[in-house]
């Protein structure tokens, strides 16, 4: 299994591709989710039409960084990632704001707090003219990461029972929301089904009496708020069980179809041997290790022969991440697992690079070229896959206590 594709094209910088990731990459969930999400086609029209601003980002990212560095929490992915989307519309041609508000806490007329709103704006081409409401959009925000849990009855029919009942009969009404309730975050405790629903419990609050008084004063005139989720990251899906994975789950339009997959097992040398030909990386450190976890990483070489590093930004306090081979990589793996208590990490495999020019879509296996006509492409590596280990879904579970 592959990251998705993103149209990051020979983006270069790790913060301009992370830019480029969170408005162009593909949704989690699918239309039968339930929950409003921004489409994804007009977000990739939007990247599409700003790729000469992000270009230019890329050769000179220092007004980006400047505006990440200035933001409370950014070595947190959360916070980290707000600000990326906060940046398409604090500076971007195509969706620059006239006006943005974020973080605004709702309450009721009496005092009750409704909850906080991530992304409040307008724009000039939705002025509200000739009397008409004036047009706020509101965006909700989450990158999240879940583990597809197989249902008893498959895990039984490959002799491997499950340890505890997948679904109760109160956390998922609904077959989707059943099928939802499988991905379960390998540290937090929840589900894409509590995620989904927080989702959508925020983007109603788009509809609450006292946001339009409160937006009516701000602006000076009646307003038409239009709510839409962005739910951006990876699910994974057990290595090399190609039955345990909900084939129709996508086709059913309860997940994305383009969503980013990912893998895991419960076995480091597993999981080293089943990636031929591939180079890896375990992004680690407090904090900033996480932030190595959105778009698909490229690694290269200080100097041709030199060895490969994923490349951090200083200045954000994200360290560099080695690329080793897989002899390398095993006992430092290995070492982290132990050091850790047998805590699951993130391994990205990566491939050679194309020929400069031919990369298309980053997140598709990129096939090796042992005969690029770039010298300097020979010295660069794609992230092609991505997985946790060790994690046996024999031993995944339901969060006790359910947001």
């Amino acid at each position: 299994m592959t990251a998705q594709m993103t149209p990051l094209g020979d983006l270069r910088h790790k913060v301009v591709r992370d830019l480029c990731w969170v408005l162009g990459s593909a949704h989690l969930l699918g239309a039968q989710a339930g929950a409003p999400l921004l489409d994804d086609g007009w977000c990739q029209t939007i990247v599409a039409r700003s790729a000469a601003w992000l270009r230019d980002l890329d050769a000179e990212p220092e007004p980006l960084l400047a505006f990440v560095r200035a933001q409370r929490g950014r070595a947190r992915l959360g916070h980290y990632v707000a600000a990326l989307l906060e940046y398409w519309l604090h500076a971007s041609p195509e969706l620059r704001a006239s006006r943005l508000i974020t973080g605004a806490r709702l309450e009721a007329e009496g005092g009750a707090d409704l909850g906080q709103l991530k992304y409040l704006f307008t724009t000039d081409a939705e002025a509200g003219i000739g009397g008409a409401p004036r047009v706020v959009t509101h965006w909700e925000l989450h990158v999240k990461f879940f583990l597809y849990m197989p249902p008893e009855p498959v895990c039984a029919a490959l002799g491997a029972p499950r340890a505890a009942q997948l679904v109760t009969p109160d956390s998922a009404a609904r077959a989707e929301d059943a099928l939802l309730d499988r991905f379960v975050g390998p540290f937090v405790g929840e589900t894409l089904l509590d995620r989904t629903r927080i989702l959508s419990h925020r983007l109603t609050m788009g509809r609450a009496r006292a946001l339009h008084h409160w937006l009516g004063d701000q602006l000076g005139a009646r307003v038409d708020v239009r709510s839409a989720g962005v739910l951006r990251g990876t699910l994974f899906y057990p290595l090399g069980d190609a039955e345990l994975a909900p084939a129709h789950a996508a086709a059913a339009g309860i997940v994305g179809a383009r969503h980013a997959r990912g893998w895991y097992c419960d076995d480091l040398a597993l999981a080293l041997d089943s990636f031929a030909g591939c180079k890896w990386a375990l992004p680690r450190g407090e904090g900033s290790g996480k932030l190595h976890w959105l778009a698909p990483s490229r690694a290269r070489a200080a100097e041709r022969g030199g060895p490969l590093q994923i490349a951090g930004v200083e200045s954000l306090g994200i360290g560099a991440v080695d690329v080793l081979d897989r002899a390398e990589m095993a006992p430092i793996a290995a070492a982290a697992l132990a050091r850790d208590g047998g805590t699951p990490v993130l391994l990205l495999a990566l491939r050679r690079a194309r020929p400069m020019g031919t990369e298309g879509t980053v997140g598709a296996a990129a096939e090796d070229t042992a005969e690029a006509t770039d010298a300097v492409m020979a010295d660069e590596w794609i992230e092609c896959s991505r997985g946790f280990v060790p994690v046996s879904y024999t031993h995944l579970t339901l969060p006790t206590k359910r947001i």
